[in-house]
């Protein structure tokens, strides 16, 4: 394994630390009521728990810096007493990701038309939100592939009510441009730094030497083509985003033609297209990581295809709509590629959400699909013409199969 002089930390003690936060922070927040900690939630981003307060079922999060879990643990912000030190500063901050994420809820919970997971309390760097239930996008998708375009439409939709007077622009609104797909591919690919770190990516999570290889190979390939690819002309009056929007960020509790309810915003300005384009992006790794039953797949792509295909149909100029697809496949890949990189490059110790597990199985299908996927952006033809082959190299990567590498 290649030395890594970063002090590296533990995750048990990590996970230790955060779990007696968030009960101290609930005893905190409400005193006399019996506190129960529940399951821990695997995320690549924060430290995630169901907790039970009193009988109230709440969800419970803890960002160390503001940085993911893979870069904490890798050493990226020092050993474990400089964290624990810098994280007393940064809480005193009120520009900490939870703070900012509290606001950016409260704000979309008074959106009309807008449902999102309410904010319970907010106390020494510990975020509650009540819990939500219900079947996520993916699990609706999987349930009925037929119907992927209305669903699909049906939560950009409802995303546009982010474009209401009642949430104003400018500095009413707290915004996580750092959790932007772009600015997370520059930070991670950027430089000799991101060379060393695509030369390290698997070296704990992918035991065969062969697919460790040809996966960097590949994701290789791709980053150098994104880095020439990804500055695109930027809108003139950009849209409040959502900022992370993937299936499990969306619940339907009260069935498929209800509105859905939105988790974890990182709202953002920026391009209409870059939360579909995020939102496409999971959504085609949930189905690689975990494929549905025979046809399901190839039906979902389709639908894909059918709902992309009515967005673009919404631009009446043609170099617009050529615009717009670029950008949306361009975002796509360094989404792809942005993921992907963070489940190979995290401890073996972290536990992984879905669809981490089963996606690690298809590295190399993911390889290929964003190897494929970036040399045609890199043909400079106009991306209606380049929308149907990469949609076929997307069908090619669902038929591949779960685990055809192994």
């Amino acid at each position: 394994m290649t030395a890594n002089p970063r002090p590296q930390l533990s995750v048990d003690v990590l996970f230790a630390d955060a779990a007696a936060r968030i009960e101290a922070s609930a005893r905190a927040l409400w005193p006399g009521l019996p506190v129960r900690l529940g399951a821990h939630l695997p995320s690549v981003t924060c430290y995630v728990q169901h907790v039970d307060v009193g009988g109230r079922a709440l969800v419970a999060k803890v960002s160390y810096l503001g940085v993911s879990l893979v870069s904490l643990l890798r050493g990226v912000r020092g050993d474990w007493p400089t964290v624990r030190a810098a994280q007393a500063a940064y809480l005193t901050a009120p520009s900490a990701l939870l703070e900012r994420e509290a606001t950016q809820l409260r704000l979309m919970g008074q959106t009309p038309g807008l449902d999102v997971a309410s904010v319970a309390g907010l106390r020494g760097g510990v975020l509650f939100t009540d819990r939500v239930a219900g079947p996520t996008l993916a699990d609706l998708l999987a349930a009925a592939p037929k119907h992927s375009a209305e669903l699909l439409s049906s939560v950009v939709c409802t995303l546009r009510r982010l474009q209401s007077p009642a949430l104003p622009r400018g500095a009413t609104v707290p915004q996580t441009p750092e959790r932007g797909v772009g600015p997370v591919f520059a930070r991670k690919m950027r430089g000799a730094a991101g060379q060393l770190y695509l030369r390290q990516l698997g070296e704990e999570r992918l035991p065969d030497d062969q697919v460790r290889e040809q996966t960097r190979l590949l994701l290789g390939m791709a980053v150098e083509r994104l880095m020439r690819l990804r500055k695109l002309p930027q809108p003139r009056c950009p849209a409040l985003l959502h900022g992370d929007l993937k299936p499990e960020h969306l619940l339907f509790p009260h069935g498929p033609s209800a509105r859905p309810v939105f988790l974890d915003p990182g709202l953002q300005y920026g391009s209409g297209c870059t939360d579909t384009a995020k939102l496409l992006s999971r959504t085609l790794l949930h189905l690689l990581a975990a494929p549905p039953a025979p046809g399901a797949g190839r039906e979902i792509v389709e639908g894909i295809d059918a709902f992309v295909r009515d967005q673009v149909r919404g631009l009446v100029r043609a170099a617009v709509q050529d615009l717009w697809l670029r950008q949306l496949v361009t975002t796509w890949l360094m989404d792809t590629v942005n993921i992907t990189s963070s489940y190979l490059s995290a401890p073996a110790a972290l536990p992984l959400p879905a669809p981490a597990p089963g996606l690690l199985e298809r590295t190399l299908a993911v390889g290929a699909l964003v190897e494929r996927g970036t040399a045609l952006l890199d043909e400079q033809q106009p991306m209606r013409r380049l929308w149907p082959p990469f949609l076929e190299s997307v069908q090619a990567a669902v038929r591949s199969g779960a685990g055809a590498e192994r």
